[in-house]
């Protein structure tokens, strides 16, 4: 039997197949590539807002503090963020956050050839000393 949740997605990804439902660009910011569909409710499948990922990672992240929902946890010890969420942490578009692991400026753990998961307290720590090396270069220019 599947969750409510996973035939709220299925109803979503077969309207937008079908043509029945057309994806539009996220609520927020109105970018238009990687736009998912958010269900406030699962009891009305297509009923949903379009959001970036970024947008829909913070939206799901305030449910959280809110109490309306609980976090699926990646990691045993439910530490470690996504990309997208860890972008959002950090007050960055993914598109910049992806740059910044290309370059290995930021630090991320892999737990795959393809899976990269991020510490929330590592990040803080990298956006501190970020903020440091800044307030120097700032001084000496």
């Amino acid at each position: 039997m599947k969750s409510d949740r996973v035939e709220a997605r299925l109803s979503v990804m077969r309207a937008v197949a079908d043509g029945s439902l057309v994806k539009g660009p996220c609520s927020v910011c109105g970018i238009t590539r990687n736009v998912h569909g958010h269900h406030e409710d699962y009891a009305e499948p297509l009923n949903v807002q379009w959001l970036c990922a970024a947008h829909h990672a913070a939206r799901h992240g305030a449910r959280v503090r809110a109490g309306l929902e609980t976090r699926r946890r990646v990691d045993p010890g439910g530490r470690l963020l996504t990309a997208a969420a860890a972008a959002v942490h950090c007050g960055l578009t993914e598109r910049a956050f992806r740059r910044l692991i290309a370059r290995a400026a930021i630090p991320v753990k892999r737990l795959g050839v393809r899976t990269l998961r991020f510490d929330p307290r590592a990040l803080e720590c990298w956006m501190r000393e970020s903020a440091r090396a800044a307030e120097r270069v700032r001084r000496t220019a």
